[in-house]
């Protein structure tokens, strides 16, 4: 009997699709110090992050596929979606720009692997107020 290529070999299971787990990808921006001082209104910058987010090639474009929480003072984004956490990074600083706030913050990368942190730059004056504040504490 000559079998065609079509013809399904019988006695012989066909595996099925494998399910690929799904990966979710989790970052955070800690932006406690300037929204404690007033600087930065968090649901502001998670309202620029949603919008200018680009899935597939477009802004906005989140449906399921990315997700955001607001919890003490930090912006957690989890998406289904492989972003690279310097993507974050940029959108950050962009907001910064726009509001005028890169003259006085920046954005660090933490000692965790997936977070940045919104810190003020330090200035030659911060830096010799607190080591003339050291020398008084050690003499004391």
């Amino acid at each position: 009997m000559v079998r065609n290529a079509a013809t399904p070999v019988v006695g012989k299971k066909v595996k099925g699709v494998k399910k690929t787990r799904q990966i979710t990808y989790k970052f955070h921006v800690d932006a406690h110090i300037p929204v404690q001082d007033g600087i930065l209104d968090l649901d502001h910058f998670e309202q620029y992050i949603r919008d200018k987010f680009k899935v597939d090639g477009k802004a906005g474009n989140l449906k399921d596929k990315v997700r955001f929480h607001k919890k003490l003072n930090r912006l957690y984004v989890f998406t289904e979606v492989k972003t690279s956490k310097r993507y974050l990074k940029y959108l950050t600083k962009k907001y910064l720009k726009k509001h005028s706030l890169r003259d006085w913050l920046h954005v660090v990368s933490k000692q965790n692997q997936r977070a940045y942190e919104l810190r003020y730059y330090n200035i030659a004056g911060d830096q010799e107020e607190a080591a003339e504040q050291e020398e008084e504490e050690t003499k004391q």
